[in-house]
């Protein structure tokens, strides 16, 4: 008689193919060990996603306008927390977007046309002339010069502002003295 029974690998195969790649814990679990590693859990993501998600909630609902305001201590208290759980939260990311593919479900009539641009891996052959360009012109002012010219022309700038400033300084100095004498002017009279 033939064996009717699956093995415990054949249900995992049977179930991921039912289930679909990366759905719930068998989808983490399914990454996590294509992957080799154990800080890529979808779970724990997805759970610190809902951890942010109602610490931002909490820190909207202390600035409503009807409540008394929040000290600011308290303030950047709440901010520096969620900085860094969103820093957390895109660490963990990272190695996990390698592995997935967004599209778009629907797409309305007002960005169909620059859908095709929208999802482009490279920049517009235009884009790309224009920054070629402007690595050129960079590469011939900046590059072609000797360090010790570069340091003169800067040192030139330097000392045309300086000049700048100190004339700008005397200008306000004269209006100031003007405007005081001739308040002194107004108040003998």
């Amino acid at each position: 008689p033939a064996d009717t029974s699956e093995t415990s690998a054949q249900k995992n195969v049977g179930n991921k193919s039912e289930s679909g790649a990366g759905e719930g814990a068998n989808g983490a679990g399914e990454l996590s060990s294509l992957v080799g590693g154990s800080a890529l859990n979808l779970v724990a993501t997805r759970d610190r996603a809902a951890h942010l998600q109602a610490s931002l909630t909490r820190a909207l609902a202390t600035l409503q306008p009807h409540l008394p305001a929040p000290s600011w201590n308290e303030t950047l208290g709440q901010f520096a927390v969620l900085n860094v759980q969103i820093q957390n939260l895109t660490s963990e990311m990272r190695p996990l977007l390698k592995h997935y593919l967004a599209h778009p479900c629907s797409v309305s009539a007002e960005i169909a046309a620059e859908l095709p641009q929208l999802l482009r891996t490279k920049l517009l052959p235009e884009m790309e002339v224009e920054e070629d360009e402007l690595l050129n012109h960079y590469q011939k002012t900046v590059m072609g010069q000797s360090s010790d010219t570069q340091h003169e022309s800067l040192q030139k700038r330097i000392d045309q502002y300086n000049s700048l400033c100190e004339r700008a300084d005397s200008l306000v100095q004269t209006l100031r003295k003007t405007a005081v004498s001739k308040r002194k002017r107004s108040t003998t009279e």
